[in-house]
């Protein structure tokens, strides 16, 4: 009688199919991680860091007894129940996060508690619910606007043909519409119930209908962002460093909803 092997191995180019989607994955991420050699290069210096010189340890014991200083006790005067909260509101003039300066008090609709963080924005295109670009600010009421058209003149700078963007009821304002159409771009954007800027030159063409329809896909991305992604309370701080981790999130979005699209 003899004893088998406690462990097997098998090669990882044997445990996926060849006709696994993964596989297309995987050569759209390879090349485009090589489209960023030349960014990546810059990152890195041709030389090591400096080592930190030698410091002598002094191992000998010490006579000085240890000190310590007692902790002190709350006192009547420091607890909570002694302040008076009522009528106080948090506003950003008021109120400010000890631990990260950039973030701000925001309340996203009516009847919900302000929190302290930032605002995500991305542009989907319809057919495949793909992200095509993203980024994030500090929350304030114009943020979600600024952003849109900022995403859609990166998108497509300088374009000259017709482009459509769907987009809720926060978007419905005079000065947004305005400058889409002046990018070229057609609003479909849901109409507020009183003093929209979208009118029947919009909303009369089939088109309306299938962008306000096809808007909503855009949460999928959002919702896969705070629960798989960790975007519901990130760990790092500052807009830059919190922008850098959104916007890797929604390409790991597009990257699992791949999987599906190349199925198919």
């Amino acid at each position: 009688m003899t004893s088998g092997s406690l462990f097997s191995y098998v090669d990882l180019e044997e445990r996926i199919p060849a006709q696994h989607p993964l596989r297309k994955i995987r050569q759209v991420v390879n090349d485009a991680l090589a489209s960023l050699d030349a960014a990546f290069e810059v990152l890195y210096t041709d030389f090591g860091r400096p080592s930190v010189p030698d410091t002598p340890l002094d191992t000998a014991p010490s006579d000085t007894p240890a000190e310590t200083e007692p902790m002190p006790r709350n006192t009547k005067a420091h607890r909570n129940t002694e302040v008076d909260f009522r009528g106080e509101k948090r506003s950003n003039a008021t109120h400010a996060s000890t631990t990260d300066p950039d973030a701000r008090l925001y309340k996203k609709s009516p009847g919900t508690g302000a929190m302290l963080c930032f605002i995500g924005h991305a542009l989907m295109e319809n057919r495949n619910g793909l992200i095509v670009q993203g980024d994030l600010t500090q929350a304030d009421g114009h943020a979600e606007r600024k952003a849109a058209l900022d995403m859609v003149h990166r998108h497509s700078p300088g374009s000259t043909r017709r482009l459509t963007l769907g987009a809720d009821k926060g978007y419905d304002a005079g000065g947004f519409i305005a400058d889409l159409r002046q990018a070229c771009v057609t609003p479909h954007v849901a109409q507020k119930s009183r003093y929209s800027a979208i009118d029947a030159r919009t909303t009369r063409h089939e088109g309306y209908a299938l962008s306000i329809k096809h808007r909503k896909r855009i949460e999928e991305a959002f919702g896969w962002a705070k629960t798989v992604g960790g975007m519901a309370q990130t760990m790092y701080r500052g807009v830059a460093r919190v922008r850098s981790r959104f916007i890797l999130t929604m390409a790991a979005n597009n990257l699992a909803r791949l999987t599906r699209l190349l199925a198919v």
